[in-house]
């Protein structure tokens, strides 16, 4: 169900988000300082100021997240369209947008990717191994893999092609890593 501000006509996923939401129009801050005075329209602004009071330190979290504020820094990325977001809670958010699901189902489950890719084809390639997608499939057997690079690898079973050299010996081999395992025989 969609919930539709009265004021500014923005809507929410869920009625207590959008109560939180209104607090912006009405100016209520039900949250108030045991300390001193000051309310907040937010229980989460609230136990912040009280750390002023009682010199308690923030969470490692609550830093690394409050510094993406200034760096920039986006690693939660969505897994269907491949936007970035600095809090893995936008993303749970974001994500309820495309499955449907209620947000707490979303945020118990894991959620695949909190990493960053420097491109969108790097981004799909490791989305594969999430859900298992395969579409590179060699012509000499039908076996598939997720990468290209993988079934090139593949298909030297079939031509018997080589490309490796080991240069005290000059045996050759189909893939890089069995050529390093190799080369500790002469070391």
């Amino acid at each position: 169900m969609i919930h539709t501000c009265e004021y500014c006509e923005k809507t929410f996923s869920y009625k207590s988000i959008l109560r939180i939401h209104m607090r912006t129009h009405t100016g209520e801050k039900p949250f108030s300082c045991k300390y001193c005075e000051k309310t907040f329209s937010k229980k989460y602004n609230l136990k912040t100021h009280i750390r002023t009071h009682t010199g308690e330190k923030p969470e490692k979290e609550h830093i690394k997240s409050h510094e993406r504020t200034h760096t920039g820094k986006r690693p939660f990325v969505c897994e269907y369209c491949a936007k970035s977001f600095s809090l893995k809670s936008n993303l749970i958010r974001h994500t309820c947008t495309y499955t449907g699901e209620p947000m707490g189902v979303i945020s118990k489950r894991n959620l695949w990717i909190s990493k960053t890719f420097s491109d969108k084809s790097s981004l799909k390639c490791h989305i594969r191994t999430h859900t298992g997608e395969k579409p590179f499939t060699c012509g000499y057997c039908s076996k598939t893999f997720r990468q290209k690079g993988y079934m090139k690898i593949h298909k030297r079973i079939h031509t018997g092609e080589k490309p490796f050299v080991c240069e005290c010996c000059q045996k050759t081999f189909s893939d890089k890593s069995n050529l390093r395992t190799h080369k500790r025989i002469h070391t």
